[in-house]
């Protein structure tokens, strides 16, 4: 049933999502609606509108953060940011995609989802987009001291720090290269998040005339998901806006790219800003292709049938060829199959590739495809292969996203393309008829010919990053400041003012917008708890797993002396060239193997005292394969022998090369953990198995092995040593399936993972963790364009009395002054303060910021504010509105339950959440105050920054220590 000013258009059913996908036309504008029918109670929402780029000025990605900087209706600062602090939503957030700009929200009250509502569309087809929003959020100019125009001209801005921190990341970078290069003459050619040489050039009036020309219900998607009927939905959008608009042609999709009669050869080795040179000379080479249309559910499945034989099959030609290559180690994380743009794309890449070996690289790779293509595929592979993508298929709650988010998001960009429904064919029906293809005739073997050997449409890149851009910036705006006028610099110099001014008449607009309190909850928001079976050593959780079984084994690491805690990490990365793959073999060859292993560690609320250390073992089937599943991790787990092979020294490097790139991708993690490590035997580990402390030991130990391979021996009985000691450990077992399958589960076939008690009489680790001398001030040096900042300080754990004042303190701070100061005013990609209960401390950080030492005397700042400025009180409420929500169990996501299993084991139950839920109304502004004078004195902070080698001088000036990575 449709509202009166809708027509329905289609309905469809997608049975292994357990949804109805409902799509309509509104009348009078032409926009899509489309309804995805569910009885999930988390309501989803998201508008996309079609904004193919023209070019690298990130007009689309600047957009997307100018339109909620106010509205029409809500001509407030930063709506959104407001709505953030007094909601109880579940997911917001908006993205810039290929060729689409999302807004989305998900909440599981009514009333709150109502309330969002109104805001996005307000915010995104009213937007004010004002000047000073858009040297905010988009680009400015500023002299490095503010109020000294002989002072050096620098660059602000939110997407342009962004978007430096962003393509100084080498898998970043080349993925952006490569899609210029295969898109000729589209719009997926540009980088949609603009490059920050362009984004400079971009003027307020270009971005006004191109909102203007795009942003309009007529090219807008709107899609709704959850148990609130489309009709309702339909009702608040012609009452909030379609009323309001009437029909204009929409923008043309992209198109599919004309195909090259021949394939390209480039080589790239200055193209974007501060990123690592390659070491030893070395690039990246990768060799792309086009393959079919991305919204057409059948080409997608022979794409990633394709990918996956080439990548990940037991006999993938790509493992064979680094096996026996000696000019090649590391596959490249850019590897695989994308389906983002109208075409899909697949990428087979590799790193650290000597640039005479190319050539020879090419003939070796392509012999290794012909060679597969003329074996026999039996009936086993390609079904293994199958149920690996069906698996996939199915995952849509294998993350920390809401379901309806990743359900919208998923069907967004075909629903763009056409005036059809959304991608919503039944994936089991789709599989079943591939399966059934690919057993008659030659079907594999065309298609490898086809999409692979005589597909014209290829590129082979060799990629080498360069650091001359942001030198070449440098000497730009010493050339625009010489060349400035009077006028000119005045306006830069009161750009301040203007921006105070600005933050005065809007604290002094007096607009209301819709809310719920704190009030409204307590009454209305129980903890969730999945519905839970156990019998030991299993537990079944009940969850929305969409015909998929999660099984985790998790294995007690906690006395584990700390030398070998301290490579578990690296164990748990290097167990996979140690099973023996015979043994999987003897299980259903049939079965996808899909098992992961990683390590969790938590406070030991039990007994108040140390850590719990857990390795987990972990793989996900299809339910009718759960007992497979079960016989591939124990066997995983249980056949490993450790014996060195050239394949681990191999790896080594690669871990290096991986570990490397996380130090940006990961680095607002990092320098949280390396400002911790002094006092937190958790943050210890973690600076040791993925932070900078990691990549030094395994870049000494590439180092050593390339001498000798006596120390990768050692360190191969060291793995034996953490082997059998989790071998010989009691497991606990835990699975989530959906209602319906648990019945049929037999529960006595997991009684294999419960052992004998065994007495660890020598191995048994008593260890107390002990602080280690350390400076409080540190500079990690890094070739990055942007900083990465963080101060933290030693509190109390989650059972304290002060905790609970701690924990809204943080978003106190966040919002009432560190996201105005260091995100809007300094342009920062962003900034924040919390009470970390995993690690018993308060932190300050920051990421992409342009600045240094300033920011870290915001932190400092913060605190002065909070206790001798006057402030609105409002602000108490909200940030007890929002640490309610954060410690309200609402999600069921896969990931969510698996990690509470693991949370509850050390003592974070339902009953400690609660008790700390209880605490927050009661919290007053003089209890913040006392845990303030308490815990925060600034000289108590523990600093660590990640930034390059231009603040070293800044860094010694205040008594840095420094260290190069």
């Amino acid at each position: 049933m449709s509202h009166p000013k809708f027509e329905q258009v289609d309905i469809r059913k997608i049975p292994e999502l357990l949804i109805e996908a409902q799509t309509f036309k509104h009348i009078e504008t032409g926009a899509k609606h489309i309804h995805l029918s569910t009885d999930d109670y988390d309501n989803g929402f998201l508008v996309a509108i079609r904004t193919p780029p023209f070019d690298n000025s990130g007009v689309f990605h600047i957009l997307e953060h100018t339109v909620l900087c106010g509205s029409k209706k809500f001509p407030i600062k930063s709506p959104l940011q407001v709505m953030a602090n007094q909601s109880v939503s579940t997911f917001m957030n908006a993205f810039t995609g290929p060729d689409w700009t999302a807004f989305v929200f998900c909440s599981h009250n009514k009333k709150d989802f109502k309330n969002l509502l109104e805001v996005y569309l307000d915010s995104v087809f009213h937007a004010r987009l004002t000047p000073l929003d858009f040297a905010q959020e988009g680009h400015r100019l500023e002299f490095s001291s503010l109020n000294d125009q002989q002072s050096p001209l620098i660059r602000k801005g939110v997407v342009l720090n962004e978007m430096k921190g962003a393509m100084s990341d080498p898998f970043d970078s080349h993925w952006e290269v490569i899609k210029s290069f295969l898109f000729e003459n589209s719009p997926y050619t540009f980088n949609s998040g603009g490059e920050p040489n362009e984004i400079i050039h971009l003027t307020h009036e270009a971005l006004l005339e191109t909102y203007n020309k795009y942003y309009h219900p007529s090219n807008a998607v709107f899609f709704t998901y959850g148990s609130i009927p489309a009709i309702q939905h339909q009702q608040w959008l012609e009452e909030l806006l379609l009323s309001r608009f009437n029909f204009q042609k929409p923008i043309s999709p992209a198109l599919p790219q004309i195909r090259y009669s021949k394939p390209i050869k480039k080589s790239i080795g200055n193209y974007l800003s501060n990123t690592t040179p390659s070491k030893n000379n070395t690039v990246s080479v990768s060799f792309s292709w086009l393959l079919g249309d991305s919204s057409s559910l059948t080409d997608i499945l022979q794409a990633e049938l394709i990918s996956y034989l080439l990548l990940d099959a037991r006999d993938a030609p790509v493992k064979s060829l680094i096996e026996k290559s000696t000019h090649i180690t590391n596959l490249s994380e850019l590897s695989g199959m994308d389906s983002a743009c109208r075409d899909t794309i697949f990428v087979i890449a590799f790193d650290e590739v000597n640039p005479n070996d190319i050539e020879l690289l090419e003939k070796d790779l392509f012999n290794e495809i012909s060679e597969f293509k003329n074996k026999t595929f039996e009936a086993t592979s390609i079904a293994r292969a199958l149920s690996h993508i069906e698996i996939e298929r199915r995952s849509i709650d294998d993350a920390f996203l809401p379901v309806g988010v990743t359900v919208m998001m998923d069907m967004l960009p075909s629903s763009l393309y056409d005036d059809s429904s959304p991608l919503v064919s039944d994936t089991n029906y789709a599989i079943k008829e591939l399966y059934q293809k690919s057993l008659n005739g030659n079907f594999i073997q065309s298609l490898l010919e086809k999409m692979i050997l005589n597909n014209n449409h290829r590129l082979r890149l060799s990629y080498q990053h360069s650091e001359n851009i942001l030198k070449e910036d440098l000497k730009n705006l010493q050339l625009i400041k010489a060349s400035l006028s009077e006028s000119q610099k005045k306006y830069i110099l009161d750009y301040p003012e203007k921006v105070k001014s600005y933050e005065m008449l809007f604290s002094k607009t007096l607009i209301e917008l819709p809310k719920i309190t704190i009030n409204d909850l307590i009454k209305n928001t129980p903890l969730l708890a999945s519905k839970e079976i156990i019998d030991d050593p299993i537990t079944l959780n009940i969850g929305r797993t969409n015909g998929l079984v999660y099984q985790q084994v998790i294995i007690d690491a906690s006395k584990l002396p700390l030398q070998l805690q301290e490579i578990l990490k690296l164990y748990s990365s290097y167990l996979q060239f140690f099973y023996h793959s015979s043994s999987l073999n003897q299980v259903s060859s049939a079965c996808s193997l899909d098992i992961s292993t990683s390590i969790k560690v938590f406070p030991n609320l039990n007994k108040d005292d140390g850590v719990c250390i857990y390795f987990v073992l972990s793989g996900k089937a299809l339910e009718r394969d759960y007992k497979e599943l079960d016989n591939n991790l124990d066997s995983y787990f249980f056949s490993a022998e450790f014996k060195f092979n050239e394949k681990i020294q191999s790896y080594l490097r690669h871990a290096q090369y991986e570990i490397e790139l996380n130090l940006i991708q990961g680095a607002h993690m990092h320098t949280l953990s390396a400002a911790s490590t002094v006092f937190s035997h958790k943050e210890h580990l973690s600076h040791n198995w993925y932070g900078f402390s990691a990549y030094r030991r395994i870049k000494n130990l590439n180092t050593e092995t390339c001498e000798t391979s006596n120390k990768l021996k050692d360190l191969i009985v060291k793995f034996k040593e953490i082997h059998d000691f989790l071998t010989e450990k009691n497991n606990n077992v835990h699975l989530i399936a959906s209602e319906q399958f648990i019945d049929k589960v037999d529960l006595k076939y997991y009684k294999h993972w419960r052992k004998n008690p065994v007495t660890h009489d020598k191995k048994v680790s008593n260890y107390q963790y002990q602080c280690f001398n350390q400076p409080t001030s540190k500079l990690w040096i890094h070739p990055v364009p942007v900083q990465f900042c963080a101060k933290v300080f030693p509190t109390v754990g989650v059972k304290h009395p002060d905790f609970t004042p701690l924990l809204v303190l943080g978003k106190v701070l966040q919002n009432g002054f560190l996201n105005q100061a260091i995100r809007e005013k300094e342009a920062a990609y962003g900034s924040g303060a919390s009470q970390e209960w995993s690690v018993s401390s308060f932190r300050f950080y920051s990421y992409r910021d342009p600045r240094f030492t300033d920011t870290l005397n915001d932190f400092d700042r913060s605190i002065e504010w909070f206790l001798n400025e006057k402030y609105d009180k409002s602000i108490l409420e909200d940030a007890k509105l929002r640490a309610f929500v954060d410690w309200s169990q609402t999600s069921t996501a896969i990931p969510t339950l698996q990690n509470i299993f693991i949370e509850q084991r050390a003592g974070l139950s339902h009953s400690v959440k609660k008790n700390i839920q209880s605490k927050i109304e009661s919290i007053t502004l003089e209890d913040l105050k006392r845990v303030v004078t308490t815990y925060l004195k600034p000289s108590k902070g523990y600093i660590s920054v990640l930034g390059g080698n231009t603040i070293k001088k800044e860094a010694k000036l205040h008594k840095f220590e420094t260290e190069e990575l």
